[in-house]
């Protein structure tokens, strides 16, 4: 299975030259739908049953019995004049950069959690009208942790 993911990520990542595409998308079999864009700088590798997604300051696991899909496509850049109803219909995204973990296009008012590996919790949040939330995660030690975006839970690696 990782040999097939692999061989379709590197054919995708040529057609990806010939096409305008700027994220990694990774669709998950419980419909949840996770973007990284290029210039987050994602790394795709595996670690044992797991894809992991990293960037330069973060990195997620992936069960891959969760995973559908992995591909490279075109996907719009929210803004801050979207509406939270346009907001809504998109994908939620989570980016990853210099210390901080941002969530976009989640449901208004969704409970984003980090817990370190004992389960005790470091930081919660909610997220806005917008689906929209930073935490920071500059001041944590380098290690493991849970991020909880209301019912979907990530492993982050710092």
């Amino acid at each position: 299975m990782k040999k097939i993911m692999i061989s379709s990520a590197m054919a995708l990542l040529a057609l990806s030259a010939v096409h305008a595409q700027n994220a990694v998308v990774i669709h998950q079999t419980n419909g949840q739908t996770t973007n990284c864009f290029f210039t987050e700088k994602p790394r795709v590798t595996y670690l044992g049953d797991c894809l992991v997604m990293s960037t330069q300051d973060q990195n997620v696991q992936y069960s891959l019995r969760s995973l559908r899909k992995i591909e490279f496509a075109q996907v719009e850049i929210p803004t801050d004049i979207d509406s939270p109803t346009t907001a809504q219909e998109k994908a939620m995204l989570l980016g990853f950069r210099a210390g901080q973990v941002t969530v976009n296009n989640a449901r208004p008012g969704v409970g984003v959690m980090l817990y370190d590996m004992d389960g005790k919790t470091l930081f919660g949040i909610q997220t806005d009208d917008s689906g929209h939330a930073n935490i920071s995660t500059s001041s944590l030690p380098k290690g493991t942790y849970i991020l909880q975006v209301g019912e979907e839970s990530y492993k982050i690696i710092r």
